[in-house]
């Protein structure tokens, strides 16, 4: 394979285990970007340096009782090249290390996490942005949905892959293909636009509503598998 088309690893570093589920779910949307390690502590996220190679690292500065950026520099002195995007609650106070500015590309605040990422991978490795984020109500989404559909729709939200959520839901992983294209027409978009649409609902509670008689009814007249 060409170097210029092989894909881009990606390491994840955070300490508090649901974003990290749903960043990691995130990046793996992006075409070309491969998430090759994930971690939720220094101690962790030691063998990281160790990796062949890596493209780009998402690190929190503060990991409880370690340092991002100390985890940073021990990544750079093996991966010189390696580009940075700290993750941070308190984003507009991080000051950046003046030995690692030639790799720290960008600070994402938490809060804004799922809006702002796909914009700052892209920059970081040179990829095409992906389009702007889909806004719909949990609301609007619920109502679009199957009761089925919308459980599927919560895990695509937790980062999961089709076989996973196979795995979950019982079901084979064409069926789960199926629902997919199903959720994707209903609500307008798919790939790495319908996933980054789960996240941002997952993260704020939106996918977590509960779902109505009705709608059961409808997924066992025919719109379950």
């Amino acid at each position: 394979m060409n170097a210029a088309h092989q894909p881009k690893h990606c390491v994840i570093v955070d300490d508090h285990l649901m974003l990290l589920q749903l960043l990691t779910g995130i990046v793996r949307s992006v075409p070309g970007l491969v998430v090759v390690s994930t971690a939720t502590s220094v101690g962790q996220a030691q063998a990281v340096a160790a990796l062949d190679r890596i493209d780009l690292i998402l690190v929190d500065p503060k990991l409880g009782a370690g340092n991002g950026m100390d985890l940073l520099r021990t990544v750079v002195a093996r991966h010189s090249a390696v580009k940075c995007i700290v993750l941070s609650g308190a984003a507009a106070e991080f000051v950046c290390p003046a030995d690692l500015m030639a790799n720290v590309v960008s600070v994402v605040d938490k809060s804004h996490a799922c809006d702002s990422l796909l914009a700052e991978i892209a920059k970081a490795v040179g990829m095409e942005e992906s389009a702007a984020p889909i806004r719909l109500s949990a609301a609007e989404i619920r109502s679009r949905l199957t009761g089925r559909e919308f459980e599927l729709f919560t895990v695509l939200g937790e980062g999961l892959a089709n076989k996973e959520i196979g795995q979950r839901f019982g079901i084979s992983i064409r069926t789960v293909e199926t629902h997919r294209k199903s959720i994707s027409k209903k609500l307008g978009c798919s790939g790495a636009a319908l996933v980054r649409l789960a996240a941002i609902h997952h993260q704020i509670g939106g996918a977590g509503l509960g779902h109505s008689p009705a709608d059961d009814a409808s997924a066992a007249t025919g719109n379950q598998q």
